[in-house]
């Protein structure tokens, strides 16, 4: 590939590149992304067998008639053993995307809660990189909602004049 390939393709997948470049620097930074990416994969794998061992936990766990019902409220053929009942349930869930479903959710409690842990300013400043508002309007209003379905409604010219007047 010429130098302008590389360029165009080391673009597209989000990596930087100077003009001054060699090609072997950007063959080397796209094998890298190249090689996260199939680690992203790889854990992103393992952590959909965990989520299907899990719902495969949870389906064992039904009666043989909860899992015919099961079936067939999903069209598929019910079957004459719970086991097969189960792997049919199980192909299911993959096909139609529920255990994709299940896998966003598990990993988007799991970073919420790491970012729980973290510190206020830790956040502001990742918001500020990322260039979000850290103070957002919508979740301001909800929080004062909140509020006021507890406490009774707040006075809003009340609160302006105590502001103004503590600011003189």
């Amino acid at each position: 590939m010429g130098l302008e390939q590389l360029k165009k393709m080391a673009a597209s997948r989000g990596l930087q590149s100077d003009k001054k470049d060699k090609p072997e620097k950007l063959v080397e930074a796209l094998l890298a992304e190249e090689a996260r990416l199939r680690e992203a994969v790889a854990a992103y794998e393992v952590k959909l067998q965990e989520v299907v061992a899990k719902k495969k936990e949870e389906l064992e766990l039904k009666t043989g008639n909860e899992l015919k019902e099961l079936c067939m409220t999903k069209g598929l053929p019910a079957g004459v053993g719970k086991e097969t009942r189960v792997e049919r349930l199980l192909a299911e869930a993959k096909e139609s995307g529920e255990l994709d479903k299940i896998f966003v959710t598990m990993a988007r409690e799991a970073r919420t809660a790491e970012l729980q842990g973290e510190s206020l300013e830790l956040l502001v400043k990742f918001c500020k990189q990322l260039g979000a508002d850290p103070l957002m309007k919508d979740v301001m209003i909800e929080r004062l909602i909140a509020h006021e379905k507890v406490f009774g409604p707040i006075n809003l010219e009340a609160s302006s004049k105590k502001s103004k007047s503590s600011k003189k």
